[in-house]
């Protein structure tokens, strides 16, 4: 791993180590696989907001780990749906994609595009406008603020209900209450800790025979640290945990950062992969050479349509159920996204 070289000044016996900013050029960026773990054991100890901190965090174990994809939003399914964004992340669950906006000023989360009930049947959600998921530059003692709202419709599946309606209005505060260095295992970085405190009223109405009734109205308060790095090898939070001041614990898994993200497919070129004939009526023939892709076919709109995986050498695909129209095929191998063709059913 790259080593830090550390800016300062020689303080008595030790070093005094200078403040980082983060921009976005720090941050996730297109391609990128993102290995994280999760510590369920309270592991760390939070600390008071300070300067030229030392948090020694090498303890955290790995409890459970996913992966999450980064790629450019027009990668992903529903894509259309958010025409601000410029990035879109999937953590491999099947369950949809979500939707980012990364600009010099912040990082926002727009929404998710899936089948978020197990409908069936995939939806676009948005936060309105957005939900923020740091302010940029970010330095210490950065300062934001955001409010959003998250509402949605669905069906509860209940006796004598029509419809759920649920609605979600958040308070965003963010402060980047100290900076220094933290060790994890899997090394020691410059960072810079950022609070954000949100403070969420969540409704819920139902709709049954012919009249909507309020039947939850509650608010909450969370607080969250996150640890960012300028680090150009990280691009993404090396801890991350959600704290409660009243009771001074720790709630729920803590989130580090388990290795530097990769770019593993760069090397390959979708040039390479031939796709015939198209425009085609039936069947169309993936041609991938010696890599073993799985593939996505969304239609304009980006609903899926068909899915599958494709062998070495050529795979034959059956789209004789598909209206005849413009679709998107996306090829993966080994969790990234490699490109997208045009295919043409005639």
């Amino acid at each position: 791993m790259k080593k830090h070289l550390l800016f300062g000044s020689l303080f008595l016996a030790g070093f005094s180590f200078s403040q980082i900013t983060v921009t976005e050029g720090n941050l996730i960026q297109p391609s990128d696989v993102v290995e994280q773990a999760y510590d369920q054991s309270f592991s760390i100890t939070h600390t008071a907001a300070g300067t030229d901190m030392s948090w020694n965090y090498a303890a955290l174990l790995e409890d459970s780990s996913g992966v999450f994809n980064v790629g450019v939003a027009s990668w992903g399914n529903g894509s259309a749906n958010f025409p601000s964004a410029n990035l879109y992340g999937d953590d491999n669950s099947g369950q949809g994609h979500i939707y980012l906006r990364k600009t010099s000023s912040s990082l926002d989360f727009l929404g998710f595009y899936g089948d978020l009930f197990g409908s069936g049947s995939d939806e676009a959600y948005h936060f309105s406008p957005q939900s923020r998921v740091t302010p940029l530059p970010l330095t210490y003692n950065t300062t934001d603020q955001n409010s959003y709202t998250f509402e949605f419709t669905f069906d509860p599946g209940q006796m004598g209900v029509d419809s759920a309606r649920v609605k979600q209005v958040a308070e965003q505060d963010f402060l980047a209450d100290a900076w220094g260095e933290v060790t994890t295992p899997l090394g020691t970085y410059e960072v810079v800790r950022l609070m954000t405190t949100e403070i969420t009223t969540d409704s819920t109405w139902i709709y049954s025979f012919g009249s909507e009734q309020l039947v939850d109205n509650g608010k909450d308060t969370t607080y969250t640290y996150s640890f960012y790095t300028n680090d150009q090898n990280a691009r993404y939070p090396l801890v991350e945990y959600e704290y409660d001041p009243n009771t001074q614990q720790i709630l729920g898994d803590i989130t580090w950062l388990k290795a530097e993200p990769t770019t593993s497919l760069n090397n390959i070129d979708l040039s390479t992969f031939e796709m015939f004939p198209n425009p085609a009526s039936n069947e169309v023939t993936l041609a991938t050479g010696d890599v073993n892709a799985d593939f996505l076919i969304v239609d304009i709109t980006g609903k899926e349509v068909l899915r599958g995986k494709t062998n070495a050498k050529e795979t034959t695909v059956d789209i004789s159920g598909l209206k005849q129209g413009v679709y998107l095929v996306k090829f993966f191998a080994e969790e990234k996204h490699i490109g997208t063709k045009k295919l043409i059913r005639k």
